[in-house]
């Protein structure tokens, strides 16, 4: 599971930067990406 910690960003950058900043498929993208440099490594 990821997390991430908000806490110290100020409201003005929450407000501009909208929740949450990757969609979805930014994970799943994330990972196959990582699985391939591991394959070639």
């Amino acid at each position: 599971m990821l997390t991430y910690d908000w806490s110290a960003v100020p409201r003005s950058g929450r407000e501009y930067l909208r929740f949450p900043p990757f969609g979805p498929g930014h994970l799943t993208d994330s990972l196959h990406h990582l699985a391939a440099l591991v394959a070639d490594g």
